[in-house]
């Protein structure tokens, strides 16, 4: 009995701890450690563009501080090993959470978790990351919610707890506009019922958490970050913000359909609230791949939630234990044997980090930087080494980086009064109150870079106007070919390899 009460409790976390021990691959690391050793070693926080000469000027707020503090100081703990290990713990203790939902389903809740981790992988598989505590922050919030109708008695409590909550979160990552969604929802449902008490505490905890959200260092600044990443049209720029394909939205719209379906036709005290949250789900995956996981996560609980009955009988039936045992003992080999490896000889082994993650990086041209160092301090590099050159190079400003996508500049001059340098370090929100600027003359950072990775015309001269003191970009990009071929370029190379290339003036 011993036995068989540990496999149940124990084999799920063993196979999460697996599945998510992974190698951190994010290219955003760069600059979140970057920002996150300023604090450790200031005690201030960054709020400057320090990192960047394009848009020097511009005053960043986000809500990414405590994300990057504590990415700092795991870093600094034990390097991105720690971090992959950091990344597992996580995961377990988060789906500790998502069990205690529903914690009768013990069989049901693994086979939920894996196929929202399955849905959602192209968010989890670049191991520690700020997005994921998006995912841990939405299923604190629907643990909490439920607590919050279960348990009224301890509501204040559970209010003191959704606070702490929301004010964590709006310093890890954005995606704290989902969980408010959720909890605005679940007011709704009540509403709907007319049970006009649960509804009052519910509203209260809902502006609980939206005022919980500006305890951070920017106040309400957060909000015009996500403003901000609405605005502008990332799906055009950067490809985890890439709708699905049409297979993949068909696919959506189909399970969509399906759980309205069963909540139009099943009793439920929470049908409003299913509803609502379903339908947000999909509009925002239906904008973007990256909210695959919130999609599968709010799909799982839906239908859990509806089914939870028949699914209680399922998880008692014999040939469903003894096939959980199998099943699972399978999966945690094929996860240990898969990621234990190769998180561990990616993490320790720096050849491996360069070459063997999701995109090979210009480590060798690094250590030619790092022993020649050119002259000047400006260096126009491509958009996905901005944070790793931040990192191991930190003495030198680079163009772009993966913050700046969702900032807005202006090319060009609508007055003749108003200088470049008017528009830079201002975002969208600040611009559109300017009435000097056109509303129509909006660029992303990333658009900008891209004009010039292609050689469109003029490069030469916006690479003297911004300032740019030496290149550092890929190998055979079509600025490195226009260079290579163009005998009356002001660039000279000094370096090349398969992966970069380095040109200085001449």
């Amino acid at each position: 009995m011993f036995s068989s009460v540990g496999l149940r409790r124990f084999l799920p976390l063993l196979i999460i701890f697996a599945l998510f021990f992974l190698p951190t691959l994010d290219t955003d690391l760069g600059w979140h450690l970057r920002y996150g050793e300023h604090f450790l070693n200031t005690g201030k926080i960054l709020q400057e563009n320090t990192l960047t000469y394009y848009l020097a000027d511009y005053n960043w707020a986000h809500p990414y501080t405590l994300y990057q503090i504590a990415t700092a100081l795991i870093y600094r703990g034990g390097g991105l090993f720690l971090l992959s290990l950091s990344l597992s713990l996580l995961v377990v203790v988060t789906y500790i959470i998502f069990e205690k939902i529903n914690p009768e389903l013990t069989f049901i809740n693994l086979a939920g978790f894996l196929a929202i981790t399955t849905f959602g992988w192209n968010v989890f598989y670049l191991g520690w990351r700020a997005q994921v505590f998006t995912v841990v922050g939405l299923i604190l919030t629907f643990y909490l919610l439920k607590k919050l109708q279960e348990l009224p008695q301890r509501y204040f409590l559970l209010l003191f707890l959704l606070l702490l909550l929301f004010a964590l979160w709006a310093n890890f990552h954005g995606g704290f506009v989902s969980g408010l969604v959720v909890l605005a929802a679940s007011t709704l449902n009540a509403a709907w019922q007319r049970n006009w008490v649960v509804a009052r505490r519910l509203a209260l905890a809902t502006l609980t958490a939206t005022a919980a959200v500006l305890i951070n260092p920017y106040g309400i600044q957060n909000y015009y970050w996500v403003a901000d990443h609405a605005r502008v049209p990332l799906q055009n720029l950067i490809a985890e913000w890439v709708p699905p394909s049409d297979a993949i939205k068909a696919l959506l719209l189909v399970i969509a359909n399906i759980i309205v379906f069963f909540l139009l036709t099943r009793k439920t005290q929470q049908k409003i609230f299913w509803l609502l949250v379903v339908i947000s789900a999909t509009v925002l995956t239906i904008q973007a791949r990256r909210n695959y996981p919130i999609f599968a996560l709010v799909s799982t609980l839906a239908l859990i939630d509806v089914f939870k009955d028949k699914l209680e009988v399922i998880e008692k039936h014999e040939i469903v234990q003894k096939g959980f045992v199998v099943l699972s003992g399978v999966a945690l080999a094929t996860f240990a044997i898969v990621n234990f490896p190769k998180t561990t000889r990616i993490d320790t082994d720096w050849k491996s980090y360069c070459n063997d993650g999701i995109r090979i990086l210009p480590c060798r041209a690094t250590e030619y930087i790092r022993a020649y160092l050119p002259q000047g301090e400006n260096v126009y590099t491509a958009y996905e080494w901005g944070g790793f050159l931040e990192w191991q190079l930190p003495q030198y400003k680079y163009f772009v980086d993966g913050r700046m996508p969702a900032w807005t500049t202006s090319e060009n001059k609508t007055n003749q009064n108003l200088s470049s340098t008017d528009v830079a370090g201002h975002s969208l929100r600040e611009w559109k109150t300017n009435q000097n600027l056109s509303s129509t003359s909006y660029k992303s950072p990333y658009t900008i870079y891209l004009e010039l990775i292609q050689a469109q015309s003029g490069y030469k001269e916006r690479l003297d106007k911004y300032g740019t003191d030496w290149l550092f970009i890929g190998s055979g990009t079509f600025l490195d070919i226009e260079l290579t071929n163009n005998k009356a370029s002001p660039w000279k190379e000094i370096y090349r390899d398969e992966v970069a290339v380095i040109y200085t003036k001449k």
